[in-house]
């Protein structure tokens, strides 16, 4: 009866919204490129999406290489988007850019959303002051790549 209990207990925890939203910033969590010219931006500008251990703050580092004397030089880091999470949602990750200076029409800050492809091997960014259904500069996870500067 024990192990029963045991098993039980152990599905409801695998199904539960913790275990969900860990996931969700996990598998988002990555480096990204711009389809269709993905292989140009994962090489040449590549993005990484990432977040704190408590899933609280995150940032998006946005990488290009730059020419110094007429010749390609490594990756750089172009730029840095940090962001306070908000929640999550059945859609994704809402999310407030820090020091954001876009307004709604009403004069709220802007709440963005990072929704995940429904494989995850990529996302979009919605507002929340869109219509549901659109989701603008989609994101495709860069296969077997490392950024090293």
């Amino acid at each position: 009866m024990f192990p029963m209990i045991r098993l039980l207990v152990a599905l409801a925890l695998s199904f539960s919204p913790g275990s969900a939203e860990a996931d969700i910033f996990t598998d988002l969590a990555g480096i990204y490129g711009v389809p269709p010219i993905m292989n140009e931006t994962c090489n040449d500008g590549p993005q990484r999406l990432a977040f704190s251990k408590n899933n609280t703050r995150g940032e998006l580092l946005i990488y290009s290489k730059h020419l110094r004397n007429g010749i390609e030089t490594d990756l750089k880091l172009d730029l840095t988007i940090r962001f306070f999470v908000l929640r999550s949602t059945l859609q994704g990750i809402q999310i407030v850019i820090d020091n954001e200076e876009v307004r709604t029409e009403s004069g709220a800050l802007v709440e963005w959303e990072f929704r995940p492809s429904k494989d995850r091997s990529g996302f979009c960014w919605h507002r929340k002051d869109w219509p549901a259904a659109r989701c603008d500069i989609v994101f495709q996870r860069c296969e077997e790549f490392a950024l090293t500067s």
